[in-house]
């Protein structure tokens, strides 16, 4: 079943295979920064985190 997370999901698939300058340019940060990879994991985890539903 398709969510509204799932363009999220395949853009996160794709990421590693987009030129890095495409990345920089949407972003702002060289996609081999540190910032970048933070950005990249924090972003995933708010995706997981939604997905997954309320905890409790």
């Amino acid at each position: 079943m398709l969510t509204l997370s799932s363009p999220a999901l395949f853009g996160a698939a794709l990421a590693p295979t987009l030129p890095a300058g495409f990345a920089e340019d949407f972003t702002g940060l060289p996609a081999d920064s540190p910032e970048f990879l933070e950005r990249c994991r924090d972003q995933l985890k708010l995706i997981v985190a939604r997905l997954a539903g309320p905890s409790g």
